[in-house]
């Protein structure tokens, strides 16, 4: 759905809500598990509104340990210096950076307001190793976003070291 700057075809319109109808067929009936049905919903509905993925969108493929919730420390600090920082498994469901994070629920559970912290937990976490993330990246003077290719970051790495071993 790709459409130009003024244009007023509805075409792109219909063309949106028929396939948002067939998602939503294919989708009314299932009553599995948030395991069973976030990544394939996930990548479904994306490719409804027709949005590529972006290098770096994260799908709950891997538990990402995080910093337990209820920490009493400032954020500036991250924790505090008598706080020992707990653990937790829990992982988002999707993340896009720099645009959404995404939480599924079953479809058995109907009271979605009391998991709002935890989605707006993991969002400000990305936001905060985002930040951080590219704070590094520029004292390094590497492009923006470097950090997101691991193979990008180890060849600049490397390149600098060389670089700076030749200097010496």
């Amino acid at each position: 759905m790709r459409r130009t700057s003024g244009s007023t075809d509805t075409s792109d319109d219909a063309d949106l809500f028929g396939r948002l109808r067939v998602f939503v067929d294919q989708w009314k009936s299932f009553n599995g598990t948030e395991q069973a049905g976030a990544q394939q919903f996930l990548q479904g509905l994306l490719d409804v509104y027709d949005v590529s993925f972006k290098p770096g969108t994260i799908f709950e493929q891997h538990s990402v340990r995080l910093p337990a919730r209820g920490t009493n420390a400032s954020q500036g600090t991250l924790f505090g210096q008598d706080h020992i920082a707990s653990y937790t498994a829990e992982r988002m469901d999707m993340y896009l950076p720099k645009v959404c994070v995404w939480e599924m629920k079953a479809p058995a559970e109907k009271d979605l307001s009391k998991h709002h912290g935890q989605l707006l937990g993991y969002w400000a976490r990305v936001r905060t190793w985002d930040e951080l993330n590219e704070a590094v990246n520029a004292c390094y003077g590497f492009p923006s976003g470097t950090w997101r290719s691991e193979r990008e970051t180890l060849e600049l790495l490397l390149g600098l070291n060389h670089h700076v071993a030749d200097l010496q």
